[in-house]
């Protein structure tokens, strides 16, 4: 049921891409786990990433070249830590529900502001 604020003909495309979404997300675990049933983690994990940076190199072209070294650095950080969350969620998807693993990977949400706030030393 949509909510007496979104009733608005403006308010019911975005209510309805936001409902979408999170059935594609959802989604995507049940995917993954099944999809691990004829793979392993680190090659599925691999996979992903390696399309996704073949994507991307095909989409900056030439720009590629013209990326800052620290941008280079940082990103290659965020890279480590990113390939090293999916393949941890993929291999808990081999030992438990893909709804339990969607609701403890959607947990980085309320998470997230208490990190910062931890490693920043100052609130969110």
């Amino acid at each position: 049921m949509i909510p007496k604020a979104l009733a608005g003909q403006s308010a019911l495309l975005p209510f309805l891409a936001l409902i979408a979404a999170t059935g594609f997300w959802g989604s995507s675990f049940i995917t993954v786990a099944r999809t691990l049933e004829s793979t392993d983690p680190f090659t599925l994990v691999f996979l992903r990433f390696g399309v996704g940076a073949l994507l991307v190199a095909l989409w900056l072209r030439g720009r590629i070249f013209r990326i800052p070294l620290e941008t280079w650095k940082m990103g290659a950080v965020c890279a480590v830590v990113i390939y090293a969350s999916y393949l941890f969620n993929h291999i808990g998807l081999m030992t438990i529900l893909s709804s339990t693993s969607g609701f403890l990977t959607a947990l980085y949400v309320p998470i997230t502001p208490f990190l910062f706030w931890a490693i920043a030393g100052r609130r969110p």
